[in-house]
Order: structure tokens, then C-alpha cells, then sequence
């Protein structure tokens, strides 16, 4: 990770950069705020480290219960008090628990040399 993060491959701002369509030259502060702006309303935020929250709050704005229960019965996914709720919990509390074994990255310690390069 040092490295990466001492070459000329390591980006700056990348993920500013993509959203406003800015690959190189000098960011400015108007950069930042359009960046802020287009996660805040084009973006669905999700946080690792606090994944059930972000579970179910992907669950709700993709209507899943509802989706799942129109399936189920035939309804038209309206009754948001139904057993599927259940089913659905169950469901996410499963894919936390096993999470994905295809990411794997190594630790960064906070204040280390990679840290500082990258920072």
C-alpha cells in the first residue's frame, strides 16, 4: 500500500474527480459541493460499518416488503403489516452474518506510513 499511495497511480480526490467529471487539473471548492450535492440526491448511502441499519434502509426505499408480498399473495404490496416482515429480517440478518468473502483488504493503521501517504 506504500508503494501505491508514494506512485504516480495515486489518484487524488478520485472519487470527487468522477463525479464531477473532472479527471485532472486543480479541484475547487465548487467541485467539493457539486460532488456533495450529487450523492446527496442521486446516491443511496450504505454504511459497513453499521450494516443493518443500512440493510434495512435499502429494504425501504426499494420497497422490498412490499415487492415480496405482492409476489406472495397477489396483493398489490400495500399491507405493510405483513408476515413477510419476518422473512425479510431474517433474510438480511442472514447476508450480514455471512458477508461477502470475496472482499478482503488489508488493515490500514490509522497514523501508520500508508496512512499518511494516502491521507
Amino acid at each position: 500500500i506504500e508503494q501505491y499511495a508514494k506512485s504516480r497511480y495515486i489518484e487524488n480526490n478520485w472519487l470527487t474527480r468522477f463525479l464531477v467529471g473532472k479527471p485532472g487539473g486543480k479541484l475547487k471548492h465548487a467541485d467539493m459541493l457539486l460532488a456533495k450535492k450529487i450523492i446527496k440526491f442521486k446516491c443511496l448511502v450504505g454504511l459497513y460499518d453499521d450494516i443493518e441499519v443500512s440493510m434495512a434502509r435499502f429494504q425501504r426505499y426499494f420497497g422490498w416488503n412490499s415487492r415480496v408480498a405482492a409476489a406472495v399473495d397477489g396483493s398489490s404490496g400495500s399491507n405493510k403489516n405483513n408476515n413477510n416482515d419476518e422473512g425479510a429480517s431474517a433474510c438480511r440478518a442472514d447476508a450480514v452474518l455471512r458477508g461477502d468473502k470475496n472482499v478482503e483488504h488489508p488493515t490500514v493503521r490509522e497514523g501508520s506510513v500508508a496512512w499518511n501517504a494516502i491521507a
